[in-house]
């Protein structure tokens, strides 16, 4: 496979040292040093070759691949006219406006399609090439070619497969397992590291849970690596593996790192390889793209757009996907058929998937009510009309505590306290029968309980990074409910609004060990709280000592320390962590 450690071997022999105290060793008339100057002569040299061949090989690409798909692309019916499927690209056309619809409609007598085979756009680079690795790279526990013990690999591989693809199916199991079992040589590196950062994500392996961030951390430097260099040539990995990048938290940066940005970069490379159209409706000739790809492709364009609503939700930013712009049928069980398992496992499974695209469909049209460009309209036809969508929604939701079930429950809360809290300030947005206070009330205290029993049933691994958002959204709600009854004199209602703040603590922690960024949340909320027990301590004074109620003074809090980000470095123990790293295959 590519990650063998002989390859490693070779390198450290070409590349090996021979100093002895600082003293220079005369090899054949010449010093050490001198040696060693030759040598890195001679790297800079081959360096540049490489570079130049590399470069030659990319505009010689440039100048023929679209020559030969019209020569030979376009008129075949061979899915692998361009010599393997695994070297070829995909080709889609785009809609009618654009140049290439127009040429291949010049081409009257072949039939026509949403997507074609591709030559390849630019050469992949050898994985044995160890030339421009990026410092970034050299984390100085193991090569990249080398990703973990051969049991541990296997651990996080069963734990992806187990806890996370039910719900994120954006790889064929039945394909990668094939290739990864039989150490294939083919075997999509890229995805191999996004899918071992997921599973060291969710598992509960000893070794893991010591050091989850930092192996987390070391397999995501690692992928990124690998997708920045762009090895793969199936761009259907490459949107997997931004959407499983979405799975590790890098930093704060909600805006160039972290989900949001891979999210982007998943819609981008989505939109260029046709994801989003119905290419079911594409002819089925002999030797077309395989249906198993085309199934495939669907399953990862609506997880993708699950993903893309919510972070748009999340941040209150625009969503790169609009409901008009795609023509993708809604997913039906004929999608999982190639999933593992029994028919009756997988029926959850595409449940889930179904229920939560219905609900970001009406979260899409959520997001056009605060879109600063949007018409300004009746607020209250607007929330008539969600609560019905919303009812006939919620109507057929089990109520059941099996994780998929759960996790529903949550967004489905979540979704309506970001909608009706815009509604709940004001007498004049007190909106007739709709009573948004009850609704967002309702909304933030089952949230809380859905974590609850989360981590009472021990699911709480596999929830997504949206869990951060709703318990955030919650915690919110529920010192505003604060703030409102302190100044309203309600000090009794003010106690119990603070209660129900405290269950976010608990929370808070145990969702800190998967999301770091939980830990913000436990940070700002644990200091709200305690303002708010001082201040309603104050009220509870004999009026001579009473000092003048100030809710200004909840102002007085260290926004940096609570928003200062830290991804903790786990210990595993006394010994050094790099020495504690698993063992890798002689």
């Amino acid at each position: 496979m590519a990650w063998k450690r002989p390859i490693r071997r070779k390198m450290m022999t070409a590349t090996g040292r021979n100093d002895h105290n600082g003293a220079e060793t005369v090899v054949h008339g010449r010093t050490s040093s001198d040696h060693h100057a030759g040598d890195e002569d001679q790297s800079a040299n081959a360096s540049q070759e490489g570079i130049e061949s590399e470069v030659s090989a990319a505009q010689g690409l440039v100048r023929s691949s679209l020559s030969q798909f019209f020569q030979h692309g376009l008129p075949s019916s061979k899915w692998d006219v361009f010599d393997t499927s695994d070297r070829m690209r995909l080709a889609y056309i785009g809609t009618k406006v654009s140049n290439l619809s127009h040429l291949i409609n010049l081409d009257q007598s072949s039939r026509h399609f949403l997507v074609y085979p591709h030559p390849e756009v630019h050469p992949s680079p050898p994985l044995t090439s160890r030339m421009n690795i990026p410092s970034a790279a050299r984390d100085g526990a193991q090569d990249i070619y080398a990703p973990l013990s051969k049991e541990l690999r296997d651990e996080l591989i069963e734990s992806f497969f187990g806890k996370i693809h039910p719900i994120f199916p954006v790889v064929n199991e039945e394909q990668f397992r094939s290739k990864y079992d039989h150490e294939q040589d083919d075997t999509p590196l890229l995805l191999l590291y996004a899918i071992l950062l997921v599973g060291a994500h969710v598992s509960q392996h000893l070794k893991v849970k010591r050091s989850r961030s930092t192996f987390k951390s070391i397999l995501f430097k690692r992928g990124k690596w690998l997708f920045d260099l762009r090895h793969e040539n199936d761009r259907q990995h490459l949107v997997a593996a931004a959407l499983l990048f979405t799975w590790h938290l890098e930093n704060a940066d909600t805006v160039s790192m972290n989900g949001y940005y891979w999210s982007g970069v998943a819609c981008r490379t989505a939109y260029g390889i046709g994801m989003h159209r119905n290419i079911l409706s594409d002819p089925d000739t002999p030797d077309r793209m395989p249906w198993r790809d085309r199934r495939l492709y669907r399953r990862t364009w609506w997880t993708l757009f699950q993903v893309e609503v919510m972070s748009a939700l999340e941040h209150g930013r625009p969503s790169m996907i609009h409901l008009e712009d795609f023509d993708q049928g809604p997913l039906d069980a004929r999608d999982f058929e190639d999933f593992q398992g029994a028919q009756s496992t997988l029926a959850p499974h595409l449940q889930y998937c179904a229920r939560n695209v219905e609900l970001c469909c009406i979260v899409l049209d959520m997001l056009r009510l605060t879109s600063p460009g949007h018409p300004k309209t009746d607020s209250r036809l607007d929330l008539e009309a969600f609560q019905t969508r919303l009812a006939n929604w919620a109507i057929g939701l089990p109520m059941t505590t099996d994780f998929w079930s759960l996790q529903l429950q949550l967004h489905y809360h979540c979704v309506v306290l970001h909608l009706f809290r815009l509604h709940n300030s004001g007498p004049d947005l007190a909106l007739g029968s709709i009573n948004c206070a009850e609704l967002c009330s309702g909304a933030a205290r089952a949230i809380l309980s859905v974590f609850e029993t989360m981590i009472a049933t021990k699911v709480l691994d596999q929830c997504y990074s949206t869990g951060v958002m709703a318990l955030t959204a919650a915690a919110i709600y529920l010192s505003k409910e604060t703030q409102r009854s302190m100044t309203d004199g309600a000090i009794l209602v003010a106690l119990n609004h603070v209660r129900d703040l405290e269950r976010v603590f608990p929370i808070a922690t145990a969702v800190s060990e998967y999301w770091p960024n939980a830990d913000g949340v436990l940070k700002l909320f644990t200091n709200l709280a305690d303002k708010f027990k001082v201040l309603i301590s104050d009220q509870q004074q004999p009026p001579a000592h009473q000092e003048g109620f100030d809710i200004n003074t909840l102002n007085e809090i260290n926004w940096e320390d609570i928003f200062a980000y830290s991804y903790h470095q786990q210990s595993t123990g006394t010994d050094d962590w790099m020495n504690a790293w698993p063992g890798l295959e002689e």
